[in-house]
């Protein structure tokens, strides 16, 4: 007996979702090539086989779909934020208290500190590379805030691992430890 698989997606629909994957490589490829060349590293002889590659996905995106690819399709797989975990997203009612530890860690400001530092360097970087000098003092006030962000973030996480420790001895919940002085 041959088995059946039965997909509430039609044909075109898969195609489609096949033709924005295989967007996906060639552009994120070289978005990554031309970071790393700017930052003085990289591999800008291999850019024009790059792009000639994004453009062959994107013109099969265009053949199948009779367009090309709107820009939110681009952003959905160029976009860093997909790369910053967040426990938040996933986490069930089990997994609710490991959130609050989280928080309480200074975790979620840690990660959004090194968001703002990636975001704000980048920012720089193609600011200076096009001469915009407004747009690169926003980029170094992005930056240099995720850095005040990411120190304060670590201060809080000392604390809270001093509490930790010390409620293992004491055998009480994190949060029910006094605060200790983070200079101690």
């Amino acid at each position: 007996m041959a088995l059946k698989v039965v997909s509430s997606q039609t044909s075109t629909q898969i195609e489609r979702t096949r033709a924005e994957g295989d967007l996906e490589f060639p552009f994120r490829n070289l978005a990554a090539n031309v970071i790393r060349t700017v930052r003085g590293a990289g591999r800008p002889e291999e850019m024009v086989a790059q792009m000639l590659a994004c453009i062959d996905a994107a013109e099969a995106y265009r053949k199948l779909v009779g367009h090309y690819p709107k820009p939110k399709i681009y952003r959905r797989f160029l976009n860093l934020a997909e790369f910053y975990f967040d426990p938040t997203t996933w986490a069930d009612e089990r997994e609710k208290e490991a959130i609050k530890q989280l928080a309480m860690s200074g975790y979620p400001e840690r990660i959004e500190g090194e968001r703002m530092i990636h975001r704000g360097a980048l920012q720089v970087a193609a600011s200076r590379l096009l001469g915009q000098h407004t747009q690169e003092v926003l980029g170094d006030h992005e930056m240099y805030a995720g850095v005040h962000l990411l120190k304060d973030s670590l201060v809080v996480q000392n604390v809270y691992w001093r509490r930790r420790m010390s409620s293992e001895k004491a055998n009480l919940p994190v949060d029910e430890v006094p605060e200790a002085d983070p200079d101690q």
